[in-house]
């Protein structure tokens, strides 16, 4: 347990094992019932409010009624992200229904996962209705391990022309644009409705340490979010994981990221800052 509360987890997911198959089979030895519904409940017991994100890929499809599904049942500490295939041509409907008349209150897209450049106009229209509904908009670019990942397409500045288009969309980086963190930092830097998530970067702390060195030197660590990814870690694991990251540097002339750098990140992200109640 922990002392004190999180106030926000900002990714995680919940998911049933047949959400899985596709065109990519499930990475061997992973344990998909960790994303039980049973199971994220009972790790989401340390947080105030969580962001539940779906996802649809060639590998993983969660439906948008079953992420609505979620959030009820969390009676009021859950936040909804949809997930729509950019590509498809329902997607707009499918978009409006999950909002509009589910209940979510963001949308979740991968170009990296779903094969798509950000910048292509059949995007675009997803954009204009996030605009118009006034909902965030979570981006997973970076890397991908599955072997339909489309790498080309998960360079963070291909996002720039998107923050420059919508300036009142507020975006969400996950995983810190990894492995592409100067990056973004370069674009959360000059794009005020943007910010960025620490999600499923703890285990991995020299890339995480860096990331954040460059962050605070460019001033930008209030724009960065606390996320779990669960169950890739549950918010407990990852808080544990993070505070460590504070004596990586003990002894040396390095730059230091402070207990108190990772109590901010942790405790004074509230929900209003996305644009939530």
């Amino acid at each position: 347990m922990t002392a004190r509360r999180i106030p926000v987890d900002w990714h995680t997911h919940i998911w049933l094992p047949e959400h899985f198959g596709g065109k990519t089979s499930t990475p061997a030895g992973s344990d998909v019932t960790r994303g039980s519904p049973e199971r994220a409940h009972e790790a989401m017991k340390d947080v105030e409010r969580y962001v539940v994100v779906g996802l649809q890929t060639p590998w993983l499809h969660i439906p948008n009624d079953f992420i609505a599904e979620q959030v009820k049942s969390a009676k009021g500490r859950a936040i909804g992200f949809a997930c729509v295939d950019p590509k498809a041509e329902d997607a707009p409907r499918e978009m409006e229904r999950a909002i509009v008349e589910l209940g979510l209150h963001g949308l979740k897209l991968s170009p990296t996962y779903q094969g798509f450049d950000p910048r292509d106009k059949s995007a675009w229209r997803l954009y204009e209705i996030a605009d118009r509904l006034n909902i965030p908009l979570m981006w997973h670019v970076g890397g991908g391990a599955a072997v339909t990942s489309t790498l080309e397409n998960g360079n963070p500045l291909l996002l720039d022309p998107v923050a420059r288009a919508f300036p009142n969309l507020r975006m969400i980086v996950a995983h810190f644009g990894q492995p592409h963190m100067e990056e973004t930092v370069m674009l959360v830097r000059k794009n005020k409705n943007v910010f960025t998530d620490l999600s499923a970067r703890f285990h991995r702390p020299w890339q995480l340490y860096n990331g954040l060195a460059v962050a605070k030197e460019y001033g930008i660590l209030h724009k960065i979010l606390f996320g779990s990814d669960y169950p890739n870690r549950s918010p407990v694991e990852a808080l544990e994981l993070f505070r460590r990251l504070s004596k990586m540097t003990e002894g040396t002339n390095l730059p230091h990221i402070t207990p108190e750098d990772i109590d901010s990140i942790v405790y004074d992200r509230p929900p209003s800052l996305l644009g939530f109640d």
